[in-house]
């Protein structure tokens, strides 16, 4: 038996094809979906009439392929009164109707839709994009022989109700769903160690005041680190005593829970001081925040990539009506994790407040409006931002290379600049985000600033949003719960990253771009 027996005309040849391949792309009950399709089972010199005769009666269903020229064309005329003359009552189902066109689309003309037809319901296939994506998703439940989806709850008891009793139930599809995990696709596969004379990291940092200072750790009166031991010039040399110097292969490392924490604490090092370079830095108090600041100007910072139209804003700062200033910046919680013997950069993107571009806000109340705005957000902008943080880390290209070394020696950390994801197969039909729109560029400007649906939340606020964008929202809603503004330097911010040269500071001070 077929599943289908697809109905058409030779105007809608090409979109048919199109069709049934996808369709075959699909599976019932462990196989794939089989489609009559002239093309494909009327082979040369065997008789049509005897072909579609027997494609017709062995088919499960058959689906006519509505539009102007097709409802006018002869065989499919035949192929589909046949069908009505065997079931005039539509008892059994048998015939699905699927609108490809409803107006001609070289005359214009409508489709005059056949008595017969008329009141069958129709699959409408003539949009493309989410809406087809949708009607497709109802074609494939009706040939699982599915019933009707019931309507979905909106919360509460009788939510918890419906799914206890089966009549909620998601759309059978596959759904491919991204995370928030940035594969690690490449790491240095030796830890090297060597005995040392330094009892603390200050030891080191004081030393190497003005340098560059590659991840390390200290641990058991032992310097470890990923550059090697023979490495001309060694940015260790002082604090190797050159007694017991040892390569070892890192995998019990990161097998071992306690060890484990300080190779990823070599990662993490190696990704503040990959941000440091790029302009992005995090509060001394919480080294896995990271935010955009403004050093000098006041203006803001943006960043584009694909073929988007607009950039994205970073960072700006904006005016109360008494005059006091107060930076509002994307930001993000990024660290490394071990997940399943893999390593992944896990990326939390947030909103982040300072007093003036650089010096970051305190008090509680920033942490709970963060916390009550991330959770406003919906799935589409969440994974817009994560997106946004992997192509920002990634200098606009597919990948992330994080320096694990210095000039000496080329030891680095490789990341997939696009989240890892996942795929089950059910879902909600027409939900559908396209990574690959994203990623080109599609919507990577700004979103919209006040919408109906929030600007009830704002109308009170000391600041009005008259670009619009996305921040000056932000901004105007944290203003409905007073942040604390106060001046002064907070000495929570870093100055240096692990020790890194401070004078690089003073020529972003003079002169900010993102080299991207």
């Amino acid at each position: 038996m077929k599943d289908i027996f697809l109905c058409h005309t030779g105007a809608d040849k090409d979109w048919v094809r199109n069709f049934a391949d996808r369709l075959e792309q699909e599976q019932i009950r462990g196989h794939a979906i089989s489609v009559f399709f002239d093309e494909w089972d009327i082979d040369y010199g065997e008789s049509i009439i005897t072909a579609i005769h027997k494609g017709l009666k062995e088919s499960r269903y058959v689906g006519l392929v509505l539009s102007p020229a097709m409802v006018k064309a002869d065989w499919p005329t035949v192929e589909w009164q046949s069908q009505i003359m065997a079931d005039p009552a539509g008892k059994g189902g048998k015939i699905l109707t699927l609108l490809r066109h409803k107006f001609d689309p070289v005359t214009g003309e409508p489709i005059d839709m056949p008595f017969a037809l008329s009141p069958l319901k129709r699959f409408d296939f003539t949009r493309s994009g989410p809406p087809f994506e949708h009607e497709l998703q109802n074609l494939l439940r009706k040939l699982r022989d599915q019933p009707p989806l019931r309507g979905r709850s909106r919360g509460g008891l009788g939510s918890a109700i419906a799914t206890a009793s089966g009549q909620e139930t998601p759309d059978a599809l596959d759904e491919h769903l991204p995370s928030n995990l940035f594969p690690v696709l490449s790491h240095p596969t030796i830890l090297y160690s060597d005995f040392t004379p330094a009892t603390c990291y200050g030891d080191v940092w004081k030393v190497m005041t003005g340098k560059q200072i590659p991840p390390f750790f200290l641990h058991a009166g032992r310097l470890y680190s990923f550059v090697p031991n023979n490495v001309k010039p060694d940015p260790f040399g002082k604090f190797r005593n050159r007694t017991d110097q040892s390569g070892e292969p890192l995998a019990p490392f990161l097998a071992d829970p306690d060890m484990s924490r300080q190779v990823i604490g070599l990662l993490n090092s190696a990704l503040r001081q990959h941000c440091y370079h790029l302009g992005i830095r995090s509060p001394k108090d919480d080294r896995q925040q990271f935010f955009c600041p403004i050093f000098s100007g006041g203006e803001p910072r943006t960043f584009s990539w694909g073929s988007g139209q607009r950039p994205r804003t970073l960072s700006k700062l904006k005016t109360r009506r008494d005059t006091t200033v107060f930076g509002v910046h994307v930001s993000a919680n990024m660290r490394f994790i071990q997940l399943g013997g893999r390593l992944f950069l896990l990326v939390e993107p947030g909103w982040f407040f300072t007093t003036d571009g650089v010096t970051p806000l305190g008090g509680l109340e920033v942490g709970v409006f963060s916390t009550k705005w991330g959770g406003r957000e919906r799935n589409a902008s969440v994974l817009r931002n994560v997106l946004m943080w992997g192509l920002l880390l990634g200098k606009g290209k597919p990948q992330i290379t994080l320096e694990l070394s210095t000039e000496g020696a080329s030891v680095v950390v490789n990341l997939q600049a696009v989240p890892t994801h996942t795929k089950i197969t059910s879902g909600i039909g027409g939900d559908v985000i396209r990574l690959d729109r994203i990623l080109g560029g599609e919507g990577a400007g700004e979103l919209p600033g006040v919408s109906n649906e929030n600007a009830d939340d704002i109308e009170d606020t000391d600041v009005s949003s008259e670009d619009g964008d996305e921040l000056d929202l932000v901004a105007d809603l944290a203003l409905v719960m007073p942040l604390p503004l106060t001046g002064g330097v907070d000495k929570r911010m870093s100055d240096d990253t692990d020790g890194e040269d401070n004078d690089a500071t003073d020529a972003l001070n003079a002169e900010l771009e993102l080299p991207f």
